[in-house]
């Protein structure tokens, strides 16, 4: 599979990048940048950047949230939404998604 360098989320252009240092995948929102650890079948690398692109788009509309803690985990977000803010993210998610059927 082919994989983008880069993709429009919310009107700005990510960087994509495929490392091995990366432990899973992460988002980096101030730089514009998602990790996806390189080592994965490309089955994994696609599931864990649309992970990646999901939150990046939610956190964009202000629809997650985390606890006021020192030390953050994976279990300590929450996604909060109604239906008009699902509406936006399927909208942004679509978006992005055309951009890969673009790329065949």
């Amino acid at each position: 599979m082919t994989f983008p360098k880069t993709l429009i989320i919310g009107g700005i252009k990510w960087n994509i990048v495929f490392d091995r240092n990366t432990s899973g995948g992460s988002f980096a929102w101030h730089s514009h940048q998602i990790k996806i650890q390189s080592n994965y079948s490309d089955e994994r690398k696609f599931g864990v950047l649309i992970h990646e692109i999901t939150e990046a788009i939610l956190v964009n509309n202000t629809m997650r949230y985390q606890k006021c803690v020192t030390e953050v985990y994976n279990s300590d977000y929450l996604f909060v939404f109604n239906h008009d803010s699902f509406e936006i993210f399927t909208n942004e998610l679509a978006g992005v998604l055309e951009q890969f059927m673009r790329m065949r």
